[in-house]
């Protein structure tokens, strides 16, 4: 066989290989289509107790947690996959940021945490397995009638990207160190 008919011959081979691999890709990319239009229809429910669903697709989220009885499931929340802003009204003794991972997550408003409500731990401790990767897009962060929010210059230190802060009828925060870590990093803060 001449070095021409080899040189012939890979090239034919390769073209039946150039030919499988476009099929293979025709085949993904139906599957991947498939997958996309099946997601867009998915539904999930965040609280316990309550039968409403939140389409995996949502950008924005509502959710509200009225009693003890109807937790949320904040783990969750790392399915929704296009997820812009999240308000989450209602909460009552539940650790918010170890919980919450998404990847898309801009916005995060929290309105009336209940007593017990607190971003940390009790101990002033951040959870073990909080990584501040888990919101890595978060980048405004507001807070309406809550209480205990003693550790949120933990949270804005562990943020690198929020770049505005708005608290509104909160206690239990040190307004001094606060507005000075804000000044000293960039960071809009209103408080009314």
């Amino acid at each position: 066989m001449s070095n021409e008919e080899k040189l012939n011959n890979r090239i034919d081979q390769l073209e039946i290989k150039c030919k499988q691999l476009e099929k293979i890709i025709e085949e993904n990319n139906k599957n991947l289509l498939d997958l996309t239009e099946k997601l867009s229809n998915s539904h999930i429910c965040l609280v316990q107790g309550l039968k409403n669903t939140i389409p995996l697709n949502s950008k924005s989220v509502i959710q509200v947690s009225q009693n003890n009885e109807q937790r949320l499931n904040l783990i969750l929340i790392e399915n929704l996959y296009q997820l812009e802003n999240l308000v989450l009204i209602g909460i009552i003794d539940q650790y918010i940021f170890p919980l919450i991972r998404n990847k898309t997550l801009q916005t995060l408003k929290i309105a009336n945490g209940g007593l017990k409500f607190t971003i940390i731990d009790k101990g002033n401790r951040i959870f073990p397995n909080y990584l501040p990767g888990n919101l890595p897009n978060l980048s405004n962060l507001e807070f309406e009638n809550c209480s205990e929010l003693y550790d949120i210059i933990d949270i804005l230190k562990s943020h690198e990207k929020i770049n505005s802060v708005k608290i509104k009828n909160c206690t239990n925060y040190n307004l001094f160190d606060l507005h000075n870590y804000c000044l000293i990093n960039n960071i809009d803060l209103k408080i009314s």
